[in-house]
């Protein structure tokens, strides 16, 4: 598994450090994404992590996605864009939330 750490604000100004930093794990089978210092996620962070998704499985992986950490503020996030039923979310200590 290879795991990508994450921090501070993830929007727009960041999409292309993002992409580029998310596609070196393309070839994966699974990826660990650490959110515990990401204050901030708009739609592009979301669209890399799904572009990334897409890409391990065009690669033939398994596209396993596990976003480690996050904050409830992102957590919730990832909820009310139904994104917890394509990646395994792990917030803290407590049960990773699966959808």
């Amino acid at each position: 598994m290879r795991t990508i750490t994450l921090t501070g604000e993830i929007d727009l100004a960041q999409e292309p450090q993002l992409l580029e930093l998310l596609l070196t794990a393309q070839g994966a089978d699974a990826v660990e994404v650490d959110m515990a210092g990401v204050t901030y996620i708009d739609s592009t962070a979301l669209r890399c992590l799904i572009k990334l998704k897409n890409r391990m499985i065009a690669n033939g992986r398994r596209g396993v996605v596990r976003i480690k950490n996050p904050s409830g503020n992102v957590a919730r996030i990832f909820r009310l864009c139904n994104l917890d039923k394509l990646f395994m979310i792990e917030e803290g200590l407590r049960a990773p939330l699966r959808g």
